[in-house]
């Protein structure tokens, strides 16, 4: 029960850093001007292989440094939840990273998430998450007009 709770616990965490990260760093130049740099390219070529994920040391430090901030109080508090915490944020990286890449190379993703990540590219200061859009909605960013079609799936309403 303990690793279902953290797992649990592990994909919001997860999910907030993809979205504080993308939204405040990534979108954001003069937080952390190397990140917002790559970003951009991403951007500006968004099906090009070289710029749709960070780098394996960028995915590896995120890693570690999260379930870091998780083992003190984890520690601390005798939580014992660190094992599902750890394997839902490397699940969510992982899934993650494959459905960016799916959405930018054309191979099969749910519709959903393909229309809600294409929308991002369509209107960059909304829709931070990549697929899971718990904290575009919390905060406002999702965008809710976008269609996506089996047949077509960059049609975006005006």
């Amino acid at each position: 029960m303990r690793f279902l709770a953290g797992f649990f616990a592990g994909l919001v965490w997860s999910n907030w850093i993809e979205y504080a990260y993308h939204r405040w760093v990534m979108h954001w130049p003069s937080l952390y001007q190397p990140a917002a740099m790559r970003h951009t390219l991403h951007h500006s070529a968004p099906s090009n292989p070289q710029h749709i994920t960070m780098t394996f040391g960028f995915w590896t430090a995120i890693f570690i440094t999260n379930v870091l901030l998780f083992a003190v109080p984890d520690q601390l508090l005798h939580l014992r939840i660190l094992a599902g915490v750890a394997a839902a944020f490397l699940t969510y990286i992982v899934v993650g990273i494959e459905i960016h890449l799916r959405t930018h190379d054309g191979r099969w993703v749910p519709d959903a998430w393909r229309a809600h990540h294409l929308a991002h590219h369509a209107r960059p200061q909304k829709n931070f998450n990549i697929f899971l859009p718990i904290f575009d909605w919390l905060f406002g960013s999702k965008y809710m007009t976008f269609r996506s079609t089996a047949s077509n799936s960059n049609n975006f309403d005006s």
